[in-house]
């Protein structure tokens, strides 16, 4: 029977683990690079270990973003070997998890999330930035418009044209970050989630679509 890390790297190529409170230090310190994490936000789908499936969040994560190019690893997973390349200053989590018993961090993961209020809470202009974004672009918001949709068969100018608004805002917000602030544009994901353009086709099951004459957005589960 296994006791101990034999540093395969199998945990660290599932994804980058979520964040506790006791790892604000760690990002405060740059020794979590801003620009390395990404946040779930409330009302969007992610995946429960403790379940193992995939829920619709009640709250915010904050996670370490993963490299897409490989397979979604943690992306401080040296690219030689499996070893991590933050390993003194790893998270609660990956302190935690011991592959072979997973007891002590199932017992954590719900417990003293770190938030972006926990982050930039105190950083005038910059946390109003954050509020400003989820209150215009929260998944509950979306998720409304979208039964309306579904509701009227595919066919409601006015809760397409809320929507394009939605994701006219959320993709405006960060070409302005990206042209003005470019050092904040990289933390784009962490502040404000996901891009809306990425997330919303998978979880709502749309199709979406950018035209001349304005957006199109039709649910896939009705016909066209």
């Amino acid at each position: 029977m296994q006791t101990s890390c034999t540093q395969c790297g199998e945990c660290c190529r599932k994804g980058g683990p979520a964040l506790h409170i006791e790892d604000k230090f760690l990002i405060m310190q740059g020794k979590l690079p801003a620009n390395h994490l990404f946040t779930l936000r409330k009302g969007e789908i992610g995946m429960d270990p403790v379940e193992n499936k995939k829920i619709r969040l009640e709250e915010e994560i904050i996670k370490i973003q993963p490299d897409k190019q490989r397979d979604w690893a943690c992306t401080h997973l040296s690219a030689e070997g499996d070893a991590c390349e933050i390993y003194t200053s790893r998270p609660v989590e990956c302190r935690l998890l011991k592959c072979w018993d997973t007891r002590a961090l199932l017992a954590r993961y719900r417990e003293d999330r770190l938030t972006r209020k926990d982050i930039f809470g105190g950083m005038e202009g910059l946390w109003d930035l954050i509020e400003d974004h989820e209150k215009r672009c929260s998944y509950e918001k979306i998720r409304d418009l979208v039964d309306q949709l579904e509701k009227n068969g595919g066919k409601d100018a006015e809760s397409t044209r809320k929507l394009g608004d939605i994701l006219l805002y959320d993709k405006h917000i960060r070409e302005v970050m990206q042209e003005k602030k470019p050092e904040m544009a990289t933390m784009a994901d962490l502040l404000l989630g996901r891009p809306l353009m990425q997330t919303m086709p998978a979880m709502f099951d749309l199709k979406i679509e950018k035209k001349d004459s304005g957006w199109v957005i039709k649910p896939r589960r009705i016909p066209v």
